[in-house]
């Protein structure tokens, strides 16, 4: 069922787009489905695969479903909307060791839409990087050479992430701009990051205690490279 304060939902519409990310942290199998809605509903949604396609395990961190695991579990409260970060956001931003990222890409053509892609990123709790103003900045490690994240967000400078509190069912929304830097350009430093997006965030919500699911953590992943901490150059 929608959730009226999900930012979601108001998009879920005929002829949306939509961008979808299976993850089986269990046995770290990924992949990604986008596609256009061809019926809505209050409780089933159809869309129309365009794209279907797997991606590497690398970076997924080792997790079985716990419903026990679920801690300091509270009733669900009403969505904060917010044009920047706050500082209880910045900590959770920080200690996160995955988190989501959607991007979009326009398609040519004289009625051109907007396609929709959603990936994962994982970490050391710690890699995404909050500076003093309020800007993430997230290394890239090497991946699967697709680029259909970065490809998009060079294109287009717009990103959305997805940060989860896999304990508290905390869910922290962001949209705004992004830029991709390299290592050369960039003055902060994290070792094996090929590559960097920094984010400014222009739109940020937060749902406390949303998220149903307990997790179990067992493990990190054995691809994330022994980076960290942050080093200004």
């Amino acid at each position: 069922m929608r959730q009226a304060d999900d930012p979601v939902s108001e998009c879920i519409v005929e002829g949306a787009e939509l961008g979808f990310l299976g993850l089986a942290l269990h046995n770290r199998r990924r992949n990604r489905v986008n596609g256009r809605v061809v019926r809505g509903a209050e409780n089933q949604v159809t869309v129309k695969v365009s794209q279907s396609f797997g991606n590497c395990p690398k970076y997924i961190q080792k997790r079985i479903f716990a419903p026990s695991e679920l801690q300091e579990k509270k009733s669900p409260v009403r969505a904060e909307i917010r044009s920047a970060f706050s500082a209880e956001d910045l900590h959770m931003i920080e200690q996160v060791d995955t988190f989501f990222i959607a991007s979009i890409a326009a398609r040519p053509g004289e009625n051109a839409k907007r396609g929709v892609d959603v990936s994962h990123r994982g970490g050391k709790p710690g890699f995404v990087k909050a500076t003093p103003d309020g800007r993430l900045i997230i290394p890239d490690f090497a991946g699967n050479n697709h680029f259909n994240t970065l490809g998009n967000i060079h294109e287009t400078g717009k990103a959305g992430l997805l940060f989860l509190d896999f304990k508290t069912g905390d869910i922290l929304q962001a949209t705004g701009a992004a830029t991709l830097l390299w290592p050369e350009e960039s003055e902060w430093n994290y070792g094996g990051a090929e590559r960097y997006l920094v984010f400014d965030v222009e739109q940020v919500v937060r749902r406390d205690s949303t998220f149903p699911l307990g997790w179990y953590y067992i493990d990190a992943s054995p691809f994330i490279p022994d980076g960290g901490p942050w080093l200004k150059v």
